[in-house]
């Protein structure tokens, strides 16, 4: 955009109207929450310790010795104590 461009050469179709052009950038947090819940084995039923991975990495129970993805020992919408909740978030892309 000129500031000294006359205004007889301006053309409404070549993108340069008279409003200065502004780019829109959707912005969005970088991880957003799906769902609150927490760890318990499928077999055993004992809960287990909130930490950080990856629903299809493998997990072990420490009691039964059961192992699977975290994926199948995810409860979501149940926490039967605060130390024992979890939130499952997902990292969007850069």
């Amino acid at each position: 955009m000129s500031v000294l461009r006359d205004p007889s050469e301006w053309d409404p179709l070549d993108g340069e109207g008279l409003e200065p052009s502004v780019q829109h950038r959707v912005v969005r947090p970088a991880v957003q929450t799906l769902g609150q819940g927490c760890l318990v084995c499928p077999s055993c039923e004992l809960p287990l310790l909130p930490l950080t991975i990856s629903v299809t990495s493998a997990l072990e129970c420490p009691f039964c010795r059961e192992v699977r993805p975290a994926r199948h020992f995810l409860r979501l919408g149940k926490v039967d104590t605060p130390g024992n909740a979890i939130s499952v978030r997902a990292k969007l892309p850069a």
